[in-house]
């Protein structure tokens, strides 16, 4: 009776527990150094998730391309839009925060087509 007991109470506390943690959002970052992959590429998952956000950092000579791919081989440019409004862009030169509707691919990528000095960052996230 008291191993019942203590089951019961356990997953009590567990459902209850449970119930505060919220599941995070999966998101990557990297300081991308080049105009090859994978050391000038950062990519994210889209399975499951509708939406994609990209944030740059960083001051430097650099361009970027929003790029996103079913296969997770073969990449097209996408439209994203800044966070603050806007043209929709599928390519950056500077820092900034930009989302899109990504439904139906399966990995978003950022790739530097061309880099010649400074240190960006990339985080991406899903939702």
């Amino acid at each position: 009776m008291r191993m019942f007991c203590g089951l019961v109470v356990g997953a009590v506390l567990i459902v209850l527990l449970g119930a505060r943690v919220q599941a995070q959002a999966p998101q990557n970052n990297a300081q991308l150094s080049s105009a090859n992959c994978p050391a000038g590429c950062v990519t994210l998952s889209l399975a499951g998730y509708r939406y994609g956000a990209i944030q740059v950092n960083g001051t430097g000579t650099w361009t970027m391309q929003f790029e996103a791919s079913i296969d997770g081989t073969n990449f097209t440019a996408v439209a994203m839009t800044p966070a603050g409004g806007g043209m929709t862009a599928s390519s950056t030169t500077a820092a900034g925060l930009w989302n899109a509707l990504l439904a139906g691919f399966n990995v978003l990528r950022v790739r530097i087509s061309s880099y010649t000095s400074g240190t960006p960052w990339v985080y991406l996230q899903v939702s």
